[in-house]
């Protein structure tokens, strides 16, 4: 992943145009896009993780709940089902 790739990443998940297999076809993990969540033109609040966060570390938050980044995406995960049911 690089700085370029990640921004285009960013900004075209906004608009949902990413799509999973994109991701993954790209070594990552996936992509989720709720096909019912708002249009989003810009994020209020980012929280980045993982190995290579130092790459975005002025974009948004490190995000380490209950000091362990790796828990990040599942407790996101859960908050994003809970705020959209």
């Amino acid at each position: 992943m690089t700085r370029d790739k990640l921004d285009d990443y960013l900004h075209r998940f906004v608009r949902g145009e990413v799509t999973n297999e994109e991701v993954y076809n790209d070594w990552g993990h996936g992509c989720a896009i709720l096909p019912d969540a708002p249009p989003a033109e810009c994020f209020d609040f980012i929280a980045i993780t993982g190995p290579q966060r130092h790459k975005a570390e002025d974009l948004g938050y490190f995000a380490v709940p209950y000091g362990d980044m790796m828990l990040s995406g599942s407790f996101g995960l859960v908050a994003a089902v809970k705020e959209y049911q």
